[in-house]
């Protein structure tokens, strides 16, 4: 019989009764969660000979960690889709291990953490708006190399604001890739509004509550003054970037929209 008490809850990402003791928890969680998520993905690339690197990048107004395996592309579709979610997979079966140890265990808060994290990220890689592992497959399984561009092409002559480099993309595509970054678009288009509301009417409104418990902490000395200065630079710097980069995307997308750009010569 399956234990409803095994089941991931929302509380779990409050494992202590301490605020900033539970964010750098998730913190220092997350980040081993990413490497392990990320390195599955490079080991897997590496048995076909090709060899990822890991980096930062950004996702909307998310600074996230990504493995290029660009070189996958060189494969026959079939191998490459282990690659391109090895990382989901190795999600999952931490997230199985976790949840049987806890039979044997106890509900550590610990390891709910874990789970609950792990299980979040498998649900954050459906979001393919956002070029997510699940994107990278879609990408495989319809063949498109060049979708996120041709999306962004296909929309703009939609609103009729299309450039020449968007004509020259649309004019190159096959109806079959044109037929997938229309039905990306369809996918795009409401995630990314969801995207916004949830970030504008959660996430930032949850961040500005823990940056207030971070800077109520800080004028307490010791270790709570510590936790806070922490707490604060684990939010702010992330989110610096992540809300800079979005804002430039936006700027740079409303000029595009604007002032299409002119023709490129050729010789």
């Amino acid at each position: 019989m399956v234990d409803p008490t095994l089941r991931p809850d929302y509380h779990d990402g409050v494992p202590f009764s301490i605020p900033l003791a539970s964010l750098l928890t998730i913190t220092v969680v997350s980040a081993v969660r990413t490497v392990i998520h990320e390195m599955a993905h490079k080991l897997a690339a590496a048995q076909f000979g090709v060899y990822g690197r890991i980096s930062f990048g950004r996702r909307l107004f998310f600074i996230v960690a990504q493995t290029d395996v660009t070189g996958l592309w060189a494969l026959p579709r079939r191998k490459r889709a282990v690659p391109l979610i090895a990382g989901i997979l190795i999600d999952a079966a931490i997230a199985a291990i976790l949840v049987i140890l806890q039979l044997f265990l106890g509900h550590d808060p610990i390891l709910r953490v874990a789970v609950f994290l792990n299980l979040g990220g498998i649900v954050a890689q459906t979001a393919v708006y956002m070029r997510t592992d699940l994107y990278a497959l879609f990408l495989a399984l319809t063949n498109s190399k060049n979708l996120w561009e041709l999306k962004g092409a296909v929309f703009r002559t939609l609103v009729r604001r299309a450039n020449p480099h968007d004509e020259d993309l649309i004019g190159e595509a096959t109806p079959q890739q044109l037929f997938w970054a229309r039905a990306y678009l369809l996918l795009y288009i409401p995630g990314v509004t969801i995207a916004f509301s949830y970030y504008f009417g959660f996430t930032l409104r949850a961040t500005i509550r823990v940056i207030e418990l971070a800077l109520s902490a800080i004028p307490t000395g010791g270790l709570a003054a510590v936790g806070g200065v922490i707490a604060l630079l684990v939010i702010l710097v992330p989110m610096g970037f992540g809300l800079t980069g979005a804002a430039r995307s936006a700027i740079a997308a409303i000029r595009r929209a604007v002032r299409p750009g002119p023709r490129a010569q050729t010789a």
